[in-house]
């Protein structure tokens, strides 16, 4: 089996501590009044996954893009994750985003990193200013469909693509690859699915599969 294509999520699987939408809430001065309230009520299943991404990002409107890109650059990502990237590229691995982030967040790490694909959530802007509205291009449980398409799209058989992800989100997309990975701080049910548990700190161990 030879790997081809190798497809991520991206906030708390290539990211280290604070995830963008915290980042985001506390630059613009949201995650006391609305972050952190809004994700409270999602945990306690107040309301769908796409209702929270919607509600999160309302209290945006007006606030300027520039406090999303500031808080998009001080990120942080876990160790090696550079090299990993690198060392995909040298074997000939394409590397995707399928994440329910924010897509300018995902263009950024796509950049950082070298990254071949990227599928993530469009924030609507205006003059410089975001709408407090989103464009839900990875909405809920739609990881492997996404997957699914790029398989279509890079003419790949399943037993060609690895996963890594750490959420029940993302066990759509490892049901459409023929490897799978997560972590071993993911949730029960995301390790017990996964082909592999690794130490999010050596995500370049994750090469051992290829």
């Amino acid at each position: 089996m030879k790997i081809r294509l190798a497809v991520f999520d991206l906030d708390d699987t290539l990211t280290a501590g604070t995830t963008v939408w915290e980042r985001a809430h506390r630059e613009m001065g949201t995650w006391e009044s609305h972050g952190d309230p809004y994700w409270e009520d999602f945990k306690k299943g107040k309301f769908g996954y796409n209702a929270f991404i919607r509600k999160d990002v309302a209290c945006w409107k007006g606030l300027p893009l520039k406090k999303l890109m500031r808080a998009i650059r001080k990120m942080r990502y876990v160790p090696k994750l550079k090299e990993t990237f690198r060392a995909l590229r040298r074997r000939g691995v394409r590397t995707a985003l399928v994440s329910s982030s924010i897509e300018a967040f995902a263009n950024y790490v796509s950049r950082k990193f070298g990254i071949d694909h990227i599928h993530a959530n469009e924030l609507e802007v205006r003059r410089g200013r975001l709408t407090g509205r989103i464009k839900l291009k990875v909405p809920g449980m739609a990881k492997g469909r996404l997957v699914r398409k790029l398989k279509r799209r890079l003419k790949l058989k399943k037993s060609e693509v690895l996963a890594v992800g750490d959420s029940e989100y993302d066990l759509p997309m490892f049901r459409e690859s023929g490897v799978s990975v997560t972590f071993d701080d993911a949730d029960k049910i995301v390790r017990m699915r996964a082909d592999h548990v690794i130490k999010k700190s050596n995500i370049y161990g994750l090469l051992g599969f290829i």
